[in-house]
């Protein structure tokens, strides 16, 4: 979990709100796992160090001890109340993290309505 978090740390895709985009992101993500994150124990005192350490030095310790401590089953209740996943929630009628293959006519369709982007042949 930490290399991953400090990969999406190191990308830092958008001028503002990296923060919540990756705590709504991996909220959704340990839900699929069958786990949540009590996001409401950690403060940006232990974050930020820790993902500093991580991109800086490659020191994944901090980050996996602050994922230890807010790694929680999904029927133990958060602390403070705070959860993200529930603003993905009715999006998708299947898990989204869920893969499986096409079937020739899916792939048919979907290349028929996605042509316009294929190079020609």
């Amino acid at each position: 979990m930490s290399v991953s978090y400090n990969n999406f740390n190191i990308l830092h895709p958008f001028r503002e709100g990296n923060g919540r985009a990756q705590r709504v992101f991996w909220d959704v993500v340990a839900r699929d796992a069958g786990w949540h994150f009590d996001w409401g124990l950690v403060g940006r005192r232990e974050n930020d160090p820790a993902s500093i350490a991580a991109m800086r030095s490659n020191d994944l310790g901090p980050l996996e001890q602050m994922f230890a401590r807010i790694t929680k089953p999904p029927a133990e209740p958060l602390a403070t109340g705070v959860r993200f996943s529930h603003l993905m929630d009715g999006e998708y009628q299947e898990q989204p993290n869920v893969g499986y293959r096409l079937s020739k006519g899916d792939y048919q369709t979907l290349r028929v309505k996605y042509s316009y982007q294929m190079p020609q042949e």
